[in-house]
């Protein structure tokens, strides 16, 4: 099995931008946010699922979910969120074991944004934080979506505090400045990973 890194971060924090450096340097990229669009497509196998729970106002033209408004809803119903969690967390999970049963990479990087705040049945060898300010996690999302200041604000009180998510890791990159730098700290990274996961391999029982 590979060496695994549980990557995280806050919303805004460029979690997406560091998984595809990672990618380009020849690791594979497990992305549980991916996962979860994938399984909700219809067809599959948590479609029915979500809407037989929520309901058919949650369907685009297209007949698929509308991601935006049913996320809009379970954020501001803790209750709805949690149905929706159980629905999917656990085939989401499954997804997760199979692709890291079929790595072939020196190590893989997990990505799972909601890692401290949900928890994860993965055992994971390392933790790396993607980090950054609020203020500039609030205009990063602001920028690429429709939400709101205070929407955002709203999605940052459900997450895990920076000092908390900086405490629980083993390593961080800070995404406060350029596109250069954040490539940089991933290059310096990835060199580790792959000596680590040397050691594994060779070394460990």
């Amino acid at each position: 099995m590979s060496y695994v890194v549980s990557l995280t971060g806050g919303i805004g924090c460029g979690k997406s931008t560091v998984s595809d450096f990672f990618m380009e340097l020849g690791a594979d990229v497990i992305d549980a946010d991916i996962i979860a669009h994938q399984i909700s497509e219809p067809g599959q196998k948590a479609y029915d699922s979500i809407i037989r729970i929520f309901g058919n106002e949650y369907l685009s033209e297209n007949q698929t979910i509308n991601r935006q408004k049913l996320g809009s809803f379970v954020f501001s119903n803790p209750t709805a969120l949690k149905r929706l969690e159980n629905l999917l967390h656990p085939i989401i999970q499954e997804n997760i074991s199979l692709q890291v049963k079929a790595s072939k990479s020196p190590y893989l990087i997990l990505s799972i944004p909601l890692l401290f705040e949900k928890g994860q049945s993965i055992k994971s060898d390392r933790v790396l934080v993607i980090d950054c300010s609020p203020s500039i996690q609030i205009d990063r999302v602001r920028k690429r979506s429709n939400l709101t200041t205070q929407k955002i604000t709203e999605i940052l009180k459900t997450q895990v505090s920076r000092t908390k998510r900086l405490d629980l890791s083993n390593d961080v990159i800070s995404n406060d400045s350029s596109i250069d730098d954040l490539l940089r700290n991933v290059k310096t990274l990835d060199k580790i990973y792959r000596r680590f996961s040397y050691y594994k391999k060779d070394f460990l029982p």
